[in-house]
């Protein structure tokens, strides 16, 4: 089946990739003025070179670095900026429970959980703990050492494998980066590999037989069944960062720790507001349950170390979990929950999850829960407001300004949701006020947010952005922006450190324009092992090009192969020329 989704907690911003010439097409355009190219060998490949070099190289032709696969003296650089950047990690606040502690009956002692609650924007139904005095709430329990000896069983199994291929690199749903996730459940049905192993078998038993009866009475919920499980690794080089979001495609979710807290350096987070100050650390080891439904705003940031988890999310019943639907989306909606109505707004425009294609009542969904304050859900009727245009009347219900999507996309940075700071600041850019939108990326990147690192590392890299960094020092120095890094290399390097594919291939353009094609190259190696398609298609280049490591179409080919897997629209293209000679 599908892999499921899980939606970014300030919904979703316009898809991007960064800006560049389409090498392949322009060659094409080049190849048919002049017929098809026969040329062979040498010659066809330095034809092929030298178009590429004119579209995507300008300006780095004369730069000199010494050739290999670089991995010598540039990768050795590499790791000491990268290992660096460990040291801006600040590890935030644990998470304060304020309930008193109860045994969980079958640990035999050995175990015990308690509640936790953080606020929820809006009215609540069934899913927010909402109270009838109209204090809305989003509740979670984390019960400790409910399932140890089984999570120790699982966690051998995965160190059993010795080159952790059983960890897919796919796409993940939040942020389209490599997710290193593995299944062991899909729509309720075992999947191949550690699905079946042993440890994940066990495992899988003991949450039926003592997580879900625990989870069925906390939640009102007899019909409720584990849907889909899902084993997630956290290590330097691979992934660190999990931004926050809500599990959309759950009822409830299960996150079961297989990795004790001394071992890792940060973990999983709640986050109670749009702003990242608001985030707290829950501390776990290995076994125990974190207990949550749908609209509890989330992430993973991991400082160091390594962090395995076992993800499980439950449907509301075996029929909803067998047709992949989400019925309590349009009860809790109906009831006023504004969590449950952006979701539903999510869907809607989706078309998933049982709901009907509809942008007109995704729209509809996302403005209800935008009037009750919820940051996410104001970015998104802002993105839908820009899709559409000036003559749509659909947002003549708001008032003066509610058809304006600047207005919208204001509100949600103003209450420091990421996603919003993000769309405002692109939006200013374009309009030249350059100033502020620099302003705005900063304070969507001290948030840990990597996009916004990478947007504002290419800002200074204008004359523009970097005089409205230094104008900003009087508020970094007020403590109102934190914002250490002043150069484009910091942010990227930052970006980096979280694993951003797009930062790779934005310090490797750095050194490019520098001369340092081997450092470069480095740069786009590692992007590329992440899985970054960019970085993929910049390191074939540089291997036809001879810039910065050997010249060889075979290692160009196949780095072009891997970037036509993961989607990129040039792979293919550039494949076909190669082909020809």
């Amino acid at each position: 089946g599908a892999r499921p989704r899980k939606a970014a907690a300030g919904g979703e911003a316009p898809k991007t990739r960064e800006v560049r010439g389409d090498a392949a097409a322009a060659c094409a355009q080049r190849n048919d003025r002049g017929g098809h190219l026969k040329l062979r060998g040498g010659a066809a490949l330095l034809a092929i070179a030298g178009c590429l070099l004119f579209v995507t190289w300008q300006g780095s032709a004369t730069a000199t670095s010494k050739k290999g696969d670089g991995r010598g003296a540039a990768s050795s650089s590499v790791d000491d900026l990268l290992a660096g950047q460990q040291m801006h990690h600040q590890e935030m606040p644990l998470f304060a429970f304020d309930s008193l502690l109860a045994p969980l009956p079958w640990t035999a002692g050995g175990g015990d959980w308690r509640t936790g609650v953080v606020p929820k924007p809006g009215g609540s139904g069934a899913a927010g703990g909402g109270r009838a005095d109209g204090d809305a709430r989003r509740s979670f329990a984390l019960l400790r050492g409910a399932i140890r000896p089984w999570a120790r069983e699982l966690r051998s199994s995965l160190e059993g494998l010795a080159d952790g291929s059983a960890f897919g690199i796919h796409a993940d749903e939040v942020d389209g980066l490599p997710a290193y996730e593995a299944y062991l459940l899909l729509r309720g049905q075992p999947s191949a590999g550690l699905g079946a192993s042993s440890g994940g078998t066990r495992v899988v038993e003991a949450l039926e037989e003592e997580i879900m009866p625990f989870l069925r009475g906390q939640y009102t919920c007899e019909a409720c069944v584990a849907c889909t499980a899902f084993l997630r690794r956290y290590r330097q080089g691979e992934r660190l960062l999990n931004p926050n979001h809500f599990d959309m495609e759950a009822f409830v979710t299960i996150v079961v720790a297989l990795s004790d807290s001394s071992e890792h350096g940060g973990g999983l987070y709640v986050q109670s507001n749009a702003s990242a100050q608001s985030r707290r650390l829950l501390s776990m080891d290995t076994g125990d349950v974190l207990m949550h439904q749908y609209d509890l705003n989330h992430g993973v940031a991991v400082s160091s170390g390594m962090r395995y988890s076992l993800v499980v999310w439950v449907a509301s019943n075996r029929r909803a979990c067998a047709d992949g639907h989400s019925p309590w989306y349009a009860d809790d909606a109906a009831r006023g929950d504004a969590d449950a109505q952006w979701n539903l707004g999510h869907l809607h425009k989706r078309g998933e999850r049982g709901y009907a294609l509809n942008s007109e009542a995704a729209f509809e969904w996302y403005r209800k829960s935008a009037l009750q304050g919820h940051p996410g859900a104001m970015n998104n009727l802002a993105l839908m407001l820009e899709e559409r245009s000036a003559s749509d009347d659909v947002g003549a219900s708001f008032g003066a300004d509610g058809g304006n999507a600047d207005a919208w996309f204001r509100r949600s940075a103003e209450l420091g949701e990421a996603n919003g700071q993000m769309n405002l600041a692109r939006r200013l850019a374009a309009a030249g006020s350059v100033a502020e939108a620099t302003r705005l990326y900063a304070k969507a990147a001290s948030q840990g947010f990597p996009k916004a690192m990478v947007a504002l590392g290419a800002l200074l890299e204008d004359e523009a952005g970097g005089a409205a960094v230094a104008a900003s020092a009087a508020d970094r120095a007020s403590g109102s922006m934190a914002l250490p890094p002043s150069t484009p290399e910091e942010w990227y390097l930052r970006a980096a450190t979280l694993g951003h594919g797009p930062a790779f291939r934005a310090l490797g353009r750095l050194h490019e324009s520098k001369g340092a094609a081997d450092v470069a190259s480095d740069w786009h190696r590692r992007g590329g092992e992440q899985g970054d398609g960019d970085c993929m298609i910049a390191l074939a280049k540089q291997h036809l090009q001879g810039a910065g490591v050997d010249i060889s179409v075979e290692a160009a080919k196949a780095w072009l192969r891997r970037a036509a897997a993961t989607g990129h629209p040039e792979a293919e293209q550039l494949l076909t020329l190669l082909s020809e000679m």
